[in-house]
């Protein structure tokens, strides 16, 4: 399982160059029944493997976003943003040791096998994650 305690921070607008930025920390850990993950459960050793795929009816193209997999030790720290003007959605994929993981949205406290995030520059929030055990594209 991978999770957040900010999983959908508010972006700032404070970076040249970005519409809004955001960075998010990702970890490792073992949900229980309720939905939760207690402290004990976090595997700070983990490797952590994000894979992005951008949407292909994307209206602008990120040239920022990897096309291959990224991994991370003990946590991952993502730094997300959108420039000016831009407007795409990414799918987000991700592995714990190799393994495919999900992902814990702590609104509903249920897990998802993937993240789509909308960058939208001139949407409210800029910045937006949503989960679905379906691939949009």
């Amino acid at each position: 399982m991978v999770f957040s305690d900010n999983a959908n921070p508010t972006p700032s607008q404070e970076k040249s160059g970005a519409a809004a930025d955001r960075t998010v920390d990702y970890q490792a850990g073992k949900m229980d029944k309720n939905g939760h993950i207690d402290s004990h459960d976090i595997d700070r050793q983990a490797e952590i493997t994000l894979h992005e795929k951008l949407d292909p009816n994307s209206k602008t193209q990120a040239k920022d976003i990897e096309n291959k997999s990224h991994t991370e030790t003990g946590s991952y720290k993502d730094y997300q943003f959108v420039k000016w003007g831009g407007s795409f959605r990414v799918l987000r994929d991700w592995k714990v040791n190799g393994k495919d993981a999900n992902v814990l949205d702590l609104t509903t406290h249920k897990a998802f096998r993937f993240e789509l995030t909308t960058f939208d520059t001139y949407a409210k929030p800029p910045i937006k994650t949503e989960y679905t055990n379906t691939a949009p594209f």
